[in-house]
Parts: structure tokens; C-alpha cells; sequence
């Protein structure tokens, strides 16, 4: 009896939870009567040991359109073992606009990936900062389509999409997915100003809003996180409010990761932030992880009819945001997949999550 009443009541929370994320991804943020930002713009880059991807990137930001003098590139390399460092250095010399260091901080208290974007940061000169990843490749109008935001002087933090590139296989559309769903978490949380996190392969922020919460100086010793850690910062330490940009000019690609350990420790890193969510989102994952331990809980009961008519509620309610999320980010031709997805994307990211949280899986490199 007790495990059906909490399948009832965890399941209540979890069908409105995303009732609510379909209603709010729904919602617009028109830019259009915002003045145009004529700030200088930091286009900032940390690698380690990217050789086989980093050129793919630094050919993409060639083909920026936004006004030479209207922005800079800032390449830091954090002590690659590989060429990193040389193929930045042939692109510098192209590029009268662009910068290149190796990073100099050697505090040891600072982990992973969060060491070179403080360094970098030091390094850049823009008011706005916008950051990618060595294994994305941005478009044209990336610069524009981001900092636009920022003409409205409360915004301190613009959020982007990154879907994975299209590709063969079920573990690409697994990925493309799972982009798609984040990123619609972050576009309705991000809608009402309290954003469930960020993602580092496409992110403006104001500079003086890094120094403003103090960088990572609260969670330097957690070696991942840097895009989630500074979105939590902006929330909880500034007035700053939230965007987040829809605008396919906007999107980054990111490569698509193939079938092996390198996956699922991804997965393991990117998920163990759990501990560290405000307390409403906390309670609200907690409850999720509730939802399914007592779906799956309830079948042992033998009163199969309520798990039965959970899982039908279940296939027809997370339907809701995902085709918003389809949509708004393109991606309509996943739909067919679903009923595989329902299937295996809970098992996924339940299992990452728990693990990641638990044995703190969260080295950069």
C-alpha cells in the first residue's frame, strides 16, 4: 500500500514538473526592441590535448562575421601533452585578433578546466565573455546571436544550445537526444530566471559578473562543472537575470562521442552535480528518481493496474516536452525514435546520475 500511494504522489509531482518545463520552453523572449550592444567581445577557448579536434573549431571561428574590431579570441592551452599548443599558435598567426597563452596558475586548489578559464579570463579584454569547446564548431552569426541579449542591462548570462552532429547509429541519436532534453530543461528553467544549468559549448556572460561571484572560488576544488558552477553563481550571488537564445544562428554543433568508456564517464561527470542543485531542483530530481524506484516497485505488488496505467500517463506526458523540444531546436526527424528513447533514456541517466553523485566521477581530463 505504501509503495502506491508514493508511485501516486511522486508521480502527481513528476507529471506536473513537466507540464510545466512544456509551458515554459513555450514561452518567447522577444529581442527585437532591445538596443543593439556595441561592447567588445572575448571569445575564449581552453584546450588540453585536443590535437585530433581543436583545428575544426579555430577553422569555424575564422568564418565569424561579427566585426574584427568588435572582438577578440583568446586561446588558452592548459598543459596539452600533444600539438594543441602549435595548431593554436598557426592560427595566431593568421589572425591578427586572435591570442594565444599557455595557462600560468599554478594554484593546485584550483581543478580541472576551471584553472584555464579563470587564467583566460584574466587574459580577456571584453566586457562579454562567450565560451565553446575545442570539439565544436560554431557558426557565422554565433557572436551576434549571443551578445544581442545583452542590450538589455539586466541580463548577465546567455544560454545557448549545442546538439551533436548528426551521425550513424543508435548511440548518436541517444546523444542528440539528450542534448535536445537538456537543453530544454535549461530553456524553461532559464524562462522563469532560475536556470537548471548551463552548458560551457555555448555560453555568454558579462565579465564583471565572474569577478562579481567570486569565479570558482567557492567550488575550485570540484574539478568539473565550470559552465554549471557559474550559472548557480549568477543566480545565487547577482540581480542579473537569465536568456536563453532559440535562434539556429546560435547553435554550436558538438562531435558526436562513439560507444565506449570515454562515453559513460562523460555521462558519469556531467551528472554528478546532484548535491550541489538549489534545494527546490534537488527535491524535484530526488522526487523523479522516487517516481521510477516505485514504478518499478509497484509491479512486485500484484496489483499491476495502477504501475500499467503510471506508464501509459508516464509515455504520454513526457511526450509533451520532448516535441516542444524537437521542435524548437530542430530536431523533429528524432520523434519517430521515442518509444526507444522512453525506454532506455531513464536508465541512462538515472544510472549516470547516481553514480557520478556518489563516487564524485568528475576529473576533466
Amino acid at each position: 500500500m505504501f509503495i502506491s500511494y508514493l508511485l501516486v504522489i511522486s508521480g502527481l509531482i513528476y507529471f506536473i514538473t513537466l507540464i510545466a518545463i512544456f509551458l515554459l520552453a513555450g514561452k518567447r523572449v522577444d529581442v527585437s526592441s532591445h538596443r543593439e550592444f556595441n561592447g567588445f567581445v572575448s571569445v575564449l577557448i581552453c584546450a588540453k590535448n585536443e590535437q585530433n579536434t581543436i583545428e575544426d573549431l579555430l577553422e569555424s571561428l575564422t568564418r565569424l562575421t561579427y566585426p574584427k574590431d568588435k572582438y577578440e579570441v583568446v586561446l588558452i592551452d592548459d598543459e596539452s601533452e600533444d600539438n594543441t599548443f602549435d595548431i593554436m599558435n598557426r592560427y595566431i598567426e593568421k589572425n591578427a585578433n586572435w591570442l594565444c597563452y599557455k595557462n600560468q596558475i599554478v594554484d593546485k586548489s584550483i581543478k580541472g578546466k576551471k584553472k584555464a578559464i579563470t587564467f583566460g579570463i584574466e587574459k580577456c579584454k571584453g566586457d562579454i565573455i562567450l565560451t565553446t569547446d575545442a570539439d565544436c564548431i560554431v557558426p557565422p552569426d554565433w557572436i551576434q546571436s549571443m551578445v544581442k541579449f545583452f542590450a538589455d542591462e539586466n541580463v548577465g548570462m546567455v544560454l545557448g544550445h549545442s546538439p551533436v552532429e548528426k551521425g550513424k547509429g543508435l548511440l548518436n541519436k541517444i546523444q542528440r537526444f539528450d542534448a535536445i532534453c537538456e537543453s530544454t530543461v535549461a530553456l524553461a528553467t532559464a524562462n522563469i530566471n532560475k536556470p537548471f544549468h548551463s552548458n560551457g559549448r555555448n555560453l555568454a556572460y558579462k565579465k564583471k559578473v565572474f569577478y562579481e561571484i567570486g569565479g570558482y572560488e567557492d567550488n575550485k576544488h570540484i574539478a568539473s562543472g565550470d559552465d554549471f558552477f557559474l550559472s548557480k553563481g549568477v543566480l545565487e550571488k547577482t540581480n542579473y537575470g537569465f536568456a536563453y537564445n532559440t535562434s539556429p544562428d546560435s547553435f554550436v554543433k558538438t562531435k558526436s562521442e562513439g560507444f565506449g568508456i570515454k562515453y559513460f564517464f562523460q555521462q558519469f561527470r556531467r551528472n554528478s552535480k546532484a548535491f550541489y542543485l538549489p534545494a527546490d531542483y534537488f527535491l524535484l530530481a530526488a522526487n523523479a528518481f522516487l517516481f521510477h524506484l516505485s514504478l518499478l516497485l509497484s509491479f512486485l505488488t500484484g496489483y499491476v493496474m495502477l504501475p500499467v496505467a503510471s506508464l501509459v500517463v508516464k509515455f504520454l506526458v513526457e511526450l509533451l516536452p520532448v516535441y516542444r523540444g524537437l521542435r524548437i531546436f530542430e530536431a523533429t526527424d528524432l520523434i519517430k525514435y521515442y518509444p526507444v528513447f522512453w525506454v532506455l533514456y531513464p536508465v541512462i541517466m538515472i544510472t549516470s546520475a547516481f553514480i557520478g553523485s556518489v563516487f564524485k566521477l568528475s576529473s576533466w581530463k
